[in-house]
């Protein structure tokens, strides 16, 4: 159940008693990330073209089915679910711990994540484009390059995401997988050796959500980050946060409100901060 404004206000005044600055931080690999990553001043060079997507995107009017369902309006779909510039600057830092990793993606931003993160300089999308089709064929791309893969239920929402990729001149190696079960994105991530960020939008069952954890954690090392976008948008995310913070592979567990960040840093004891932002 999606929280309104009111509640979602009071939960935002409560995270702001109980959150500490990086004064407030005795772990060195957590005061580190949040002098660098979260107080950080680094800024993408490509956010201009990707503040510009996300802005059309949420501003749109036209109407979009996804998967035959009742038409929707675009620009409210793009509002649930493009994090906003000050979240998009914070995971661009984080991407910078990991900078020759695979990213993953599972619920896309319609391109807006990875214009922010673009890594290569170059626009030759013919050769850093492709597809991976509802046979497993994927064109373009051999499966050991470093790459940023987007997993999404609806076609449609790919077909948007392929066009803002196009649009924008993404210079980012990016392959797009439709799926249906957790099942699905697992097989892909088996030629997936190593995970600098794993970016999770989509609901799951439970059953679902454990497999995919339990399958990204040995791939994401020390320095990969598992992260929860708009994790107290429902009742529902925030029970999953909380279930997050409590497992233990993940020894690092961060809210920063809108968004949940969690390392595997098996080097580190198990501890749960609360940061404000």
């Amino acid at each position: 159940m999606t929280r309104n404004r009111f509640f979602g206000f009071v939960d935002y005044l409560i995270y702001l008693f109980q959150a500490n600055s990086r004064h407030g931080i005795h772990s060195p690999f957590v005061y580190q990330l949040a002098e660098n990553i979260v107080y950080g001043s680094a800024i993408s060079t490509t956010e201009n073209i990707a503040e510009l997507c996300r802005k059309r995107m949420i501003q749109s009017n036209s109407k979009i089915s996804f998967n035959m369902n009742t038409p929707l309006m675009m620009g409210k779909v793009a509002e649930q679910k493009i994090v906003s510039a000050k979240y998009a600057r914070l995971i661009y830092r984080l991407s910078l711990l990991s900078p020759h990793k695979h990213i993953v993606e599972v619920g896309s931003s319609f391109a807006v994540l990875p214009l922010y993160l673009q890594r290569e300089n170059t626009n030759n999308l013919e050769r850093l484009f492709s597809r991976t089709t509802t046979s497993g064929e994927t064109v373009n791309l051999e499966s050991n390059t470093i790459a940023y893969h987007i997993f999404e239920r609806a076609g449609k929402s790919l077909e948007i995401t392929e066009f803002n990729l196009r649009k924008y001149h993404s210079s980012e190696r990016v392959t797009t997988h439709i799926y249906q079960s957790a099942s699905d994105i697992i097989q892909k991530l088996h030629t997936v050796d190593e995970i600098g960020l794993f970016i999770l939008y989509d609901y799951f069952e439970e059953d679902e959500f454990w497999k995919i954890i339990d399958c990204i954690i040995p791939k994401l090392g020390s320095e990969g980050a598992f992260v929860m976008v708009k994790k107290n948008r429902s009742s529902f995310q925030e029970q999953r946060w909380k279930q997050i913070e409590m497992y233990d592979p993940f020894t690092v567990s961060i809210d920063l409100f809108n968004i949940g960040l969690a390392f595997a840093r098996t080097e580190q004891i198990k501890e749960t901060f609360i940061i404000r932002y």
